[in-house]
C-alpha cells in the first residue's frame, strides 16, 4: 500500500480510482463494509482501491476542548488498511483552509478535478464539507452531473446495534470489552513506544513496560488482561491504564506486566490488544495491599487464558 501525505503531494498517476472517504476511527466493522465494498469495485474495474481521510480528527480542530479520544492511531489505521488490501491510503491534513471548501467544491474541485477518480464510497451518515452542509444525497446528485459514481453502504448491525465509533468508545469507557469487540471485529487495541517509568513495579517484584501511546486511551481507567505482539513474539500480560492514585500521579498511563519475559524492552515498539476488564482503578492504603492486588489479578488473568473467558482468537481475529 502506498501513503501519500496530503493533496500538495498528489499526481494523477493512479487507474480508474475507486475512493472511500471518512475518517474511519476504530476501522469497525461499518468501516470495514465501506473499505471492503471500495476494493471490491476497483477490482472489477482493474482500477485502484483508495482510502481518503483526515488527520488531524475534524473533531480536533473544529470542538477541540470536547474531542473524543480516538479508537485508532495513524500508524494502527494504515496497517489494518495494508492488511484488507488498500491499494493507496491519501492523508489529507484537515486545517482551517480544507475546513472553509463548500461541498460543491470538494466535489467538483477536489474529488473530480485535482484527484480524477472514477468513484467514491461512502457510509449512509456521511458529511461533508462547509459546516457539514454536504449530505449523500448531494453527494449522489453532483456525482451524477460529471459522471463520478456514488455508492452509498448501509449501516452495520450486529445484535440490533448499529456499529458506530461512538458506540464503541461507550462501551470501552464501562469496561465493555467484548461488546466493543464484537462491533469492532477485533479486540480493541495501541500500538506504542516501551518508555522509562517510575520503576515502582520492578520494586513491588511486578516490573512493568511503560508504554508511550500519542494520543488520549478511549479506555476505562483499570486493570486489564492483555495480548501484545513484540517483534514476531506473542505474549499475555496485565495493564493498567490510569494514573496510579496510590503515588498521586497525574498523569494517565498505559503500564503492563508481560507473563514469562525477561529482559529490557526500552525503546521496543509493542502493540497491545486489551481481552478484558478485570477491575476498576482504585487507591491502596499500603504496598503490601497493592502488591497483593497485583497478585490477585495476576492470577485471575491466568485463569481466564486457562479457561473459557476470553474469546478464541478466530473469534476476534487481528487485522
Amino acid at each position: 500500500m502506498e501513503v501519500i501525505y496530503g493533496l500538495d503531494n498528489w499526481q494523477q498517476r493512479f487507474p480508474r480510482i475507486i475512493t472511500a472517504i471518512g475518517n474511519f476511527d476504530g476501522v469497525h466493522l461499518g468501516h470495514q463494509q465501506i473499505i471492503r465494498t471500495t476494493i471490491e469495485q476497483a477490482r472489477a474495474r482493474r482500477g485502484t482501491a483508495m482510502v481518503m481521510t483526515f488527520e488531524p480528527h475534524p473533531e480536533e480542530l473544529i470542538n477541540p476542548g470536547n474531542s473524543p479520544p480516538l479508537l485508532t492511531t495513524g500508524a494502527e489505521k494504515a496497517r489494518i488498511l495494508r492488511k484488507m488490501g488498500v491499494d493507496v491510503l491519501l492523508l489529507v491534513e484537515f486545517n482551517e483552509a480544507f475546513r472553509k471548501i463548500t461541498p460543491r467544491e470538494f466535489i467538483t474541485v477536489v474529488l473530480k478535478d485535482k484527484l480524477g477518480l472514477e468513484g467514491v464510497v461512502v457510509g449512509y451518515d456521511y458529511r461533508f464539507g462547509l459546516r457539514g452542509e454536504g449530505t449523500t444525497a448531494l453527494l449522489r446528485q453532483l456525482g451524477e452531473a460529471i459522471s463520478l459514481s456514488v455508492t452509498i453502504v448501509p449501516p452495520v448491525v450486529v445484535k440490533g446495534t448499529v456499529v458506530s465509533s461512538t458506540r464503541i468508545r461507550q462501551l470501552l469507557w464501562k469496561g465493555q470489552i467484548r461488546q466493543a469487540a464484537e462491533l469492532l471485529g477485533r479486540y480493541p487495541s495501541v500500538e506504542g513506544i516501551v518508555v522509562h517509568g517510575d520503576k515502582r513495579g520492578r520494586n513491588l517484584g511486578f516490573p512493568t513496560a511503560n508504554i508511550q501511546v500519542p494520543r488520549k486511551l478511549a479506555l476505562a481507567r483499570g486493570v486489564y488482561l492483555v495480548k501484545c505482539g513484540l517483534a514476531k513474539d506473542i505474549f499475555y500480560g496485565v495493564a493498567n491504564v490510569g494514573s496510579a492514585p496510590t503515588f498521586n500521579r497525574e498523569e494517565v498511563r498505559l503500564e503492563i506486566n508481560l507473563f514469562d519475559y525477561s529482559g529490557e524492552l526500552y525503546g521496543e515498539r509493542i502493540r497491545v490488544e486489551f481481552l478484558a476488564y478485570l477491575r476498576p482503578e482504585k487507591q491502596f492504603r499500603s504496598l503490601e495491599e497493592l502488591r497483593k492486588q497485583i497478585s490477585t489479578d495476576i492470577q485471575r488473568a491466568k485463569g481466564m487464558l486457562a479457561g473459557s473467558e476470553v474469546a478464541p482468537s478466530s473469534e476476534f481475529p487481528s487485522l
